[in-house]
């Protein structure tokens, strides 16, 4: 008989509960960008693709249909900023409906609110009038800004982990044990993984230099750990970022530990 095994039913649970709600705020997050495709898409086929930011165009809205299957398609139809209905050529519906096929009932909370839900007499299909300016702004996902792409290039060019290494002085400049009552001067360095000096936290905590020579070296003893830890710690939290925007995976090894 084989050895028996423990199941952490509670642990399962909630693994399984966060893992389902990752998968929905992905879900969202995808809808969310495929009506911005669906915005854009629709002003290139009204301008013929035109580079101008500021060529004119009318569609207002978009109808979406939901089929009973839970998908997403669109017919072409659209209304101008005056609320006249008109649509699009069918040979242009090609590009179009890839980006509306992305939808579906399970991410409709991604795209829903962009829209306004149509009274019509059909039993097979919901219809939505998709706000074509509000699904075209697309709001600037926190991880993406500048500066924390910027956070993002950084880090690869650190060999890690950091370490620290320290050496005591007295007032003679010669090696003396941290411990010892004649010590007078502290040097921390910090050291990539390859040996190279990344920086340097200097401290004299002598009787003329500091009345409280162990508060002041553990001060500096913290500003270096923070340095040390700095690229694991970087990369934990925007790998936890990532995670709660259903980006990349948070709980992948080689994030965390490279």
């Amino acid at each position: 008989m084989n050895p028996s095994y423990v199941i952490d039913q509670p642990a399962v649970a909630t693994a399984h509960d966060q893992i389902n709600d990752r998968i929905a705020r992905a879900q969202e997050r995808l809808a969310r960008v495929m009506c911005a495709a669906i915005a854009a898409s629709v002003r290139d086929i009204l301008t013929d693709h035109h580079p101008d930011p500021a060529a004119p165009f009318d569609a207002a809205y978009l109808r979406l249909n939901l089929y009973p299957s839970q998908r997403v398609g669109t017919d072409g139809t659209y209304w101008n900023g005056a609320g006249e209905l008109r649509r699009l050529d069918m040979l242009d519906l090609l590009d179009l409906i890839q980006w509306t096929h992305a939808l579906n009932g399970d991410n409709l909370p991604g795209w829903e609110p962009l829209c306004v839900r149509e009274e019509r007499a059909l039993d097979d299909l919901t219809s939505y009038r998709l706000n074509l300016a509000q699904a075209a702004a697309l709001p600037a996902e926190f991880q993406n800004t500048d500066r924390v792409t910027a956070i993002r290039n950084r880090l690869p060019a650190t060999s890690r982990p950091w370490r620290t290494e320290e050496f005591v002085y007295d007032a003679n400049g010669q090696f003396v044990d941290e411990n010892s009552p004649t010590a007078v001067h502290t040097d921390i360095l910090i050291q990539d993984a390859t040996g190279n000096h990344v920086a340097e936290l200097s401290l004299n905590h002598g009787p003329t230099d500091t009345d409280n020579p162990a508060e002041a070296l553990a001060a500096t003893r913290a500003n270096a750990e923070l340095i040390t830890h700095a690229p694991q710690d970087l990369l934990t939290l925007l790998t936890h970022l990532d995670h709660l925007y259903a980006g990349l995976d948070a709980e992948a090894p080689h994030v965390l530990h490279t």
